[in-house]
């Protein structure tokens, strides 16, 4: 039997309270939340919000004022803008509210709802702590740097409870502090509150755009706030905003993030708490589009797709330094628009660093676009990179750096440095495909090799043939060549065949045939029966016709077939 209790239930009309007997009686106790009437207002006071009950519907209307005013304690409240211009003279403070939502009716650059800072210039026009799931949509905020300036638009911060805003939402907000000295901050998310607690984790922004601010659009200022998600978000600075996003702590993602023009970075990211994600970006005119403080903490970043114009860059071609441990990866990037661009690791706190560069597209006329300094244990690996040779270049050049992408001769290869230090490419023309050894020019095996970690030269780490060589007819005693991978013998008698060692090239496979009836025998005991696992030193019969392919195993060669 279900215990008694009050709650909600589908059998009867939505928002209906219920009451469960022990004897299954259902009693019908009404709607809930209870279904005030609709308040219309030109000014919302403290008075008004006071009398409100949950589930209150606000209206204001146009031309209206929002006065001081604190949201305590409140559930389901419902403010609705009108679309045009609302003067608000001073700072809303929604404190432990759940669902409350502000709704206009769209907003941009001199239209729709807009809420109009009157108030003091170091004050905060919303401020929100411990709240819930509490929406913000289709309005904008201003402010004007001659007539009543703004300090921030939205500010999230824990209290003295420990009790902290998460999981709120802002969707269609155009916010714009009109000209430099406007606007300080547009959000700032995990203010510093008291010593029982600083989470602000999961705030969503969804088509939300910052113009015109002195400081950042977004500033993440706790270490707990983590996962705040941007999405098609744009940040402005016009020439004189410092950051797009300013990361103090805590970590983000952003998707579909567009704008520039920040005379610091479009991304300043202070310190590697967390996964950071951006993507499909499209940036540009900024003095950098990134730039991270010093961390040895082990956090990936990542960025990857979109476009960086470069028009605004620093003099000394930095588009991005990244100072923390990492990883970091870029992929799927392209940049134009500079002659002296380069995306640099530097060092971090531990002396480590490490670059990923995948599939990206960059118009630089340095030769390498990836680059290092200052690290001792740093190092870029880049995949399938293209670089162009001066502003306007077609990309179409591999990037003449060792990776693994582009596929070179040993002569391409740039000189091996300690400041190349562990990156890779492949070669077409290695003499030794034995791994470990110094990749030398001049043969015929097709290798990947790495810039050694210790000594600046290449060494062999992986090596094939990928066609194979050409049969060789051996007439009389013969010592396999590496470049082997097919013989011939026609001899006028026994043949001798001295193979590698099959320790130095395991897996590796030899064709051989007789096309004289004279036998085949290894000059050592190490070539086993197609029927036995026994060494010894016959290859073929004194057949012609007769063949076998042999693989060695790493300690002899094994006839794996044969015939006559």
């Amino acid at each position: 039997m279900t215990a008694p209790g009050v709650r909600q239930s589908g059998s009867v009309t939505p928002n209906h309270l219920v009451l469960w007997t022990t004897e299954g009686v259902i009693k019908d106790g009404g709607s809930w939340p209870p279904s005030p009437p609709p308040v219309s207002t030109s000014i919302v006071t403290q008075a008004l919000i006071d009398a409100s009950p949950d589930g209150s519907i606000i209206t204001v209307g146009a031309g209206g004022t929002i006065n001081a005013i604190t949201i305590g304690f409140k559930a389901l409240h419902f403010i609705l803008l009108p679309g045009a211009p609302i003067m608000v003279t001073g700072t809303i403070t929604m404190e432990s509210n759940v669902a409350t939502t502000w709704t206009g009716y769209g907003s941009g650059p001199g239209f729709g709802s807009r809420l109009q800072w009157q108030g003091n210039s170091t004050d905060f026009m919303f401020t929100i702590s411990r709240c819930q799931y509490c929406q913000f949509n289709s309005f904008g905020v201003s402010s004007d740097p001659s007539n009543h300036p703004l300090n921030v638009a939205f500010a999230t911060m824990s209290t003295t409870t420990g009790q902290v805003p998460t999981q709120c939402y802002w969707q269609d907000i155009y916010i714009d502090g009109t000209n430099t000295g406007g606007l300080q901050y547009c959000f700032r998310i995990a203010v510093a509150g008291d010593a029982n607690g600083n989470n602000n984790d999961f705030h969503t922004f969804t088509n939300v755009t910052c113009n015109n601010y002195n400081i950042a659009a977004w500033s993440i200022e706790m270490p707990e706030a983590k996962g705040q998600k941007f999405l098609n978000c744009g940040a402005s600075g016009n020439g004189f905003g410092h950051y797009g996003i300013w990361q103090q702590s805590g970590s983000f993602i952003a998707d579909g993030f567009n704008g520039g023009g920040h005379i610091f970075a479009d991304f300043e990211l202070d310190q590697a708490d967390d996964f950071i994600s951006i993507s499909n970006i499209d940036l540009e005119d900024s003095n950098r589009v990134l730039n991270t403080g010093q961390s040895s903490n082990p956090q990936p970043l990542i960025i990857s797709g979109g476009r960086i114009a470069t028009n605004g860059l620093n003099a000394d071609g930095k588009v991005m330094i990244f100072s923390q441990r990492g990883p970091f990866i870029v992929m799927n990037v392209t940049i134009d628009n500079s002659n002296n661009l380069n995306v640099q690791l530097s060092l971090d706190a531990s002396g480590r660093c490490q670059g990923i560069a995948i599939g990206c597209n960059i118009t630089s006329n340095l030769a390498n676009p990836f680059t290092t300094t200052n690290v001792a244990n740093g190092r870029w690996l880049t995949l399938g990179d293209n670089v162009a040779v001066g502003t306007g270049g077609t990309l179409s050049n591999p990037i003449p750096f060792p990776s693994i992408g582009p596929v070179l001769t040993f002569a391409e290869l740039p000189s091996a440095s300690v400041g190349a230090r562990g990156e890779i490419c492949t070669i077409t023309d290695c003499v030794s495909p034995i791994v470990g050894d110094v990749a030398v020019g001049g043969g015929t095996f097709e290798a990947v090799v790495q810039v050694d970690v210790s000594v600046p030269n290449y060494k062999v780490v992986n090596s094939f043939l990928p066609f194979g060589s050409a049969p060789s007819t051996q007439t009389g005693n013969y010592s396999q060549a590496v470049s082997d991978t097919s013989l011939i013998f026609n001899g006028s008698g026994t043949i001798t065949l001295t193979l590698l060692s099959a320790a130095t090239y395991p897996g590796r496979k030899l064709w051989v045939k007789t096309i004289a009836a004279f036998t085949v025998v290894s000059a050592s005991s190490n070539v086993c029966p197609i029927d036995s696992a026994t060494p010894g030193t016959a290859i073929l019969p004194g057949t012609a016709g007769a063949w076998a392919l042999l693989q060695s195993n790493g300690t002899n060669w094994i006839t794996m077939q044969r015939g006559t």
